[in-house]
């Protein structure tokens, strides 16, 4: 990689995600992917804070936090689709269960 795409890249870290998918769309294929993952985890950062929990019936928070601000008792599928403001390791555990909870 060049010198230049990694200070472009540096300089796309702190930048919003919604410019970072702009870039994206015109960037280098190889780099694309990466970009991507970038802005993900920049919107993750963004919402860690604020993300909505979910929780079982019993007061059990899917990730193991233990006072979220906001959480979702009886969720759908709809969680799926709100991956900017609902906890993806809530999501996770959720979708991948193991010898845990499984509702």
């Amino acid at each position: 990689m060049s010198a230049t795409l990694l200070t472009r890249a540096s300089n796309l870290v702190k930048a919003d995600a919604d410019r970072i998918m702009t870039i994206a769309q015109t960037t280098d294929p190889l780099v694309k992917k990466a970009i991507y993952t970038l802005a993900a985890r920049v919107r993750a950062l963004g919402t860690a804070e604020d993300a909505i929990h979910l929780q079982w019936d019993d007061g059990h928070i899917l990730c193991g936090v233990t006072q979220p601000k906001r959480f979702w008792v009886r969720w759908t599928l709809n969680a799926l689709n709100w991956t900017d403001i609902v906890c993806q390791s809530c999501v996770h555990v959720w979708t991948h269960p193991s010898n845990g909870k499984e509702r």
